[in-house]
């Protein structure tokens, strides 16, 4: 495996070369360490998306946004379990804090959808996908 140096040295002379540009120490040095905690193989996928996409060096803003398109696990929104104020449980996300999020069989319109459904799936029985599920929906499995 290369060093960070030779690492990040082979990602500034590839920006230069395709951009024509010049990155002075002092850029490079500030771009490594907003990079180097990132994995490598997101930083290899962005770079290789914006010599393709870009045409004009790019901000270190738009590596970076490059660099978490290819890291699914950042572009989940971030979450936390708790209860509403009936302690009922719920997620609460952190785009909307203020508006808890349920599963079906947690809130009143989600348990009805369930119950009108099971009911449509007893009225016609044979067909195994409808078999799986009320099974599903009897264990509880069914978010």
């Amino acid at each position: 495996m290369e060093s960070g140096e030779q690492f990040f040295g082979d990602i500034w002379a590839t920006l230069e070369g395709v951009f024509r540009t010049h990155l002075s120490p002092e850029t490079c040095e500030f771009w490594q360490k907003d990079l180097q905690h990132l994995p490598r193989h997101s930083v290899i996928l962005a770079l290789q998306q914006i010599c393709k996409n870009e045409y004009k060096m790019p901000s270190l803003a738009l590596f970076l946004r490059y660099c978490r398109q290819n890291m699914p696990q950042l572009s989940v929104p971030k979450h936390r379990i708790g209860k509403d104020k009936d302690g009922v449980p719920c997620w609460f996300f952190e785009d909307e804090p203020n508006s808890p999020k349920y599963l079906a069989r947690d809130c009143k319109e989600g348990r009805e959808f369930l119950a009108t459904f099971a009911s449509l799936v007893a009225s016609k029985p044979g067909r195994k996908k409808e078999l799986i599920f009320q099974r599903m929906l009897n264990a509880g499995d069914i978010l």
